[in-house]
């Protein structure tokens, strides 16, 4: 499998490369179909630390190519994202991911996926209680969700609740 790997903004020691190498040899090996893998690795200033390194991943299967975009603390974080995500995809894309197959990654918060081949999406509806806004905090704690949605009582506003800063939108409909 070829390997390429370019950096911007950040220094890649040989070891690291090396590392990175190896892992997505191994994701190469597991894949089976892999023919070679572009990774761009760059450091950004983010307000967060914990996503400051951004890792690009395409990733070619022969028939068709895989996307991947993660963010991580440290550089190496976020090859172990994309790698997680693209095994998960590639397994997905070749059809191994029958009964019994055993699962190689899942998909993180925060990720981008893009697969040339469109994936069918389950729709689901959801009604949103009459809440007002420190009920639907304890309710979003409650049941550990990424995002709860809810009309608040006072306002009569959809809005939403992003678990992990706790901050609450409000959702205008034109």
């Amino acid at each position: 499998m070829d390997i390429r790997i370019t950096a911007t903004n950040v220094i890649l020691k040989p070891i690291t490369k090396t590392r990175i190498t190896n892992k997505y040899l191994n994701l190469g090996s597991k894949t089976g179909d892999a023919k070679g893998a572009s990774i761009d690795v760059r450091e950004e200033s983010t307000k967060s630390p914990d996503d400051r390194f951004l890792v690009k991943v395409e990733l070619d299967l022969g028939i068709k190519k895989i996307y991947g975009e993660t963010r991580g603390r440290t550089v190496l974080a976020a090859v172990d994202k994309s790698i997680d995500i693209l095994a998960a995809q590639a397994l997905k894309a070749s059809g191994k991911n029958k009964k019994g197959a055993k699962k190689m990654g899942s998909v993180t918060r925060g990720t981008t996926i893009v697969c040339e081949k469109p994936i069918k999406l389950k729709k689901k509806v959801i009604v949103p209680s009459i809440l007002e806004e420190e009920d639907a905090v304890a309710q979003s704690r409650i049941n550990s969700l990424p995002f709860f949605i809810f009309i608040d009582k006072n306002s009569k506003e959809l809005k939403i609740i992003e678990e992990s800063t706790q901050e609450i939108f409000a959702i205008k409909i034109p």
